[in-house]
Formats: C-alpha cells, structure tokens, sequence
C-alpha cells in the first residue's frame, strides 16, 4: 500500500477509534509523505497564498508541510490558517502543532485567536491538549482549554484494527530505524563517520537530507566541484525552514550549515523562546552562536544543550548574566559585540580570544589593554574597525600586545569579514580576507583600511585574497599606493617600493 493510501486509513481508524496507538504511526508515515514531497516553497511575499492554495485541497499527504511551514505573525494571517485547518477533517497532527502554538500567544489581543484554536482542538482532542495548558501555566487563556482537556479524558477509545497496526509498523520500520541513527546523532553530534552512515540511511529513505550531508561532508573534506557546491546551496536554500526546525527566529542569511548541519546561528535574544527550543536537536551541531540583542535574560540553558559551542557572540550584559552560572568550559572565544568588556577566567576558564571595541586614543590605554589581555591569557580583536579607528590602534601599536588583531566587514555574519594582524615591533601587516561571500561594503571597507595601514606607517603589506573574491576597489588602491609600500599578494609581489 502506498504511503499515502496508508495515511488516509489510519486517519480514518483513528477518528473511528482514538486508540493513541495509532498517533505515533500518523505522524511517521506524514512526516515520510512530507519528505517525499518536500517542502512548501515560495517567495516570501508570495508564500502565505501559496500556503492557502495548498490548503484548499484538504489532502491529509499534505498536512504535515502545512504544519512546518513557518507560522506568521500577524494575527490575521494566524487566524486564516486556523480557519483553513479546521476543514480539515480531525487529525490529530493538527491538534499536537496547535497545542505547542497556543502558549506563543497570551496577551489580551489574541482572545479571538486562542477561540479559535480551543475550538479545533475540541473537533480532535488529544495528550496535546494537557501539554499546551501545562505550557499556558497560569495565563488567563488557560481555562478555555479545560473543557477540551475534560473531553480528552473522558473520550470513549477502542482499540484499532490490529492488521492495519501491523501494516503500519512494518511501514515505519525504516523510520524507526531512521529515528535510531538520528539519536545517536544527537547523542554525539561531532561524529563525523556517523554522520556519514546517517545520510545513506537517509538517501535509501529518499530524504533529501541525506544527499545534502553527503555533499557538504565531500566538500568539507576538500572533495567539492563547483556543481557540488551548487547543489548543496539549492537543497539547502529549498529545505531551510524544515532542517532549522523549531529553532526560534533565526536570520535565514545568516544560518551557516557545513557538513550537513547548522554550526553558525544568528538569532535575537528572545530568551524565553530560546530557552524553550533548548532540546532541539538542531542546536546541538551549532559551533558559533550570535545574538542579537533585544532583551536580557538567563540563557544558559540554552548552552548547556549546546556541546559543540566554541564561539559566541552577545552584549555584555547578558554574558554578565552568563558569569553568574559559570563556568562555561568549551567556549574559546568571545565576541562582545562591539562592546568593551573584561570577563572572568573563571567564567570562561578555556577562553582564548576575546572581540570586541576597545577605544585606544594613547600610548598609556594601549599599554593598560596589553596588560589585562595578558594577565587574562587571551588574544584582543578589535572588531568591525573603520578605517580612522585602525589608524590610531596601528600609531598606538609599540605599547600593545605582541600581536594587534583587527577585523572589519559584516558586523555580525561570518561569511563576511577582513582580519587585520599588526605586529608590535616592526612595520608589516597581514591583512587577509576569511570570508565565504563579499557583501555590499567589504569592497569599500578594505581599500580605506589599506590606506589606512599606510598613513599610519605600515610599509609592508601582505594580502590574502581567494582568487573567487573580487574586490576592483581594493586592486585600484593598491595600484595608487605603487610608490609607497611593498605590497604582496597571495604570496606574489605586486609592488616594489
């Protein structure tokens, strides 16, 4: 029997009988129907009606890409899908997502809204019923939902058709199979070798996951072509939504995934919707982390779910908050986003490189930064520097560290960034491009940071560009300073003094 054919006949034994049996084979055999057919994909202007449009068809193969498609914000638009489930005929999927989206919404403005869903649930009441006013606590929405939770316990069951029991398990042996491998992923998540057992397991599954890892874990490995890479980009750019999952508003251009899994995540510190998200599997791979901030609050549950954090990017109010539940062992660097700030070693006992915006204006600042960078044990970058800040750090430089580290480009994105090294005792400077793509500035910033680099002195200048990158800006100033410096360029001379 066909996936879908199945689905539909466990759907209909469920509303006959309600046995809960038959909940965890309706959501596997949906969640296989969705892989198959992929996700919704449309532009973002377009996608609320082409949700819609899917909608209007009420074919059950289709609820569970309705149900993963990020939700709306806007009240109406909550409303209008609200509307469009409820000609569903009752589904228990419908009622697990809405009984996790309710608690979302508590203030006073979302009255018709929660009506709404409260009516839905009753229509295909389940255990989700009594985890959503669990989540909903002491809110004043809570009592709607106890008549529903009443139904639910009092809901006369039957037990199901044991040969469609049977049909379905055997159906779902592969995903349990599949379920297998995904926890051990999550129980360790820097398997490399395991990763790659989970993608054939995938590929025989024909989820599309399973071609991506493959492909990213060959490019990794220095085995990617350019239609490699292309590929990898479209199956991503397609699957996003899907394989971020309940990660809360993440900034889609900025999510960096290599070896078939997210490590560089930039979302707001929503700390209550982080910390709710914590036991998602998809943190678990994540390496660097960026917060965005518009609020503070206590986010280390969110970091101890989080094995492979090595970098992480927040103001320093928050990492004060951090220090309070420390230590915080693991996390090697730490950007201040454009802050100062001292931490701890005790906080951050492995800690090895500390970025953030320190004002250098003299010769004794430049000397007192050295000190505490010293007596901490870590390297200082100054980051996003504009060109007149790198040319008072490089006149400072003789009373600073070793070694003065700056870099510019995107303020928070990985994929965009120039890194600076000066050294404290003769006139040379690396100046080298660690970005994966140019963003619309990078250009400009690099040509005003050379000349930069020479008004202050600077008279040898080693460039590190990756012949992808390309920055004319950058190549005409160089060719303008022709009399000044010694230039080289990815390790060729370009100009002689």
């Amino acid at each position: 029997m066909k996936p879908e054919a199945l689905l539909v006949e466990l759907l209909a034994e469920w509303r006959r009988t309600h046995d809960v049996a038959l909940e965890p084979l309706i959501d596997g055999i949906g969640a296989d129907v969705a892989r198959m057919r992929g996700p919704l994909v449309a532009a973002p202007r377009e996608h609320e009606a082409a949700w819609q449009e899917l909608a209007k068809t009420r074919d059950p193969a289709d609820v569970d890409r309705l149900l993963d498609s990020k939700w709306p914000r806007s009240t109406p638009l909550l409303r209008a899908r609200i509307a469009a489930l409820a000609a569903f005929e009752p589904d228990p999927r419908i009622t697990r997502t809405l009984g996790a989206l309710a608690p979302r919404f508590t203030s006073q403005q979302y009255q018709p809204l929660q009506n709404e869903i409260v009516a839905l649930l009753a229509r295909a009441p389940t255990a989700a019923i009594s985890r959503a006013v669990q989540l909903l606590g002491h809110s004043v929405y809570t009592p709607l939902y106890r008549p529903a939770e009443r139904a639910f316990e009092q809901l006369e069951r039957r037990s199901a058709e044991p040969a469609l029991l049977a049909l379905a398990a055997q159906s779902t042996t592969p995903r349990r199979a599949l379920d297998e491998l995904w926890a051990q992923h999550r129980a360790h998540p820097g398997d490399l070798e395991h990763r790659a057992v989970l993608a054939d397991a995938l590929t025989a599954a024909n989820d599309p996951r399973g071609e991506f890892i493959t492909a990213q874990l060959a490019i990794a490995s220095g085995h990617g072509t350019p239609q490699l890479r292309k590929r990898a980009n479209e199956l991503l750019a397609a699957h996003l939504i899907a394989w971020m999952g309940p990660v809360p508003y993440y900034d889609k251009d900025a999510v960096i995934f290599e070896r078939g899994f997210p490590v560089y995540v930039r979302c707001p510190t929503y700390t209550q919707r982080l910390v709710d998200s914590a036991d998602a599997p998809e943190w678990t791979t994540v390496e660097e982390l960026v917060f965005n901030h518009y609020d503070v609050g206590d986010i280390t549950p969110l970091l101890a779910k989080l094995p492979l954090l090595r970098a992480l990017s927040a103001a320093p109010d928050i990492l004060q908050l951090l220090a309070k539940t420390g230590p915080h062992a693991g996390i090697r660097t730490l950007d201040l986003a454009q802050r100062e700030w001292w931490p701890e070693r005790t906080t951050f006992p492995d800690l090895e490189v500390l970025a953030g915006r320190w004002t250098i204006e003299s010769d004794a600042e430049a000397k007192r930064h050295a000190e505490t960078a010293a007596k901490l044990g870590v390297t200082i970058v100054h980051t996003n520097m504009a060109a007149e800040r790198i040319a008072r750090i490089v006149e400072h430089r003789r009373f600073g560290p070793p070694e003065t580290r700056l870099s510019f480009g995107g303020v928070y994105v990985r994929a965009h960034r120039w890194c600076v090294r000066l050294r404290r005792d003769d006139a040379t400077a690396d100046m080298t491009w660690a970005g994966t793509r140019v963003g619309y500035d990078e250009d400009d910033q690099a040509s005003e940071a050379l000349a930069a680099l020479v008004d202050a002195g600077i008279d040898s200048i080693r460039l590190v560009v990756t012949p992808r990158a390309k920055f004319p800006k950058l190549d005409a100033t160089v060719k303008r300073l022709a009399n000044k410096v010694t230039i080289t360029r990815d390790g060729a001379p370009i100009i002689a003094k």
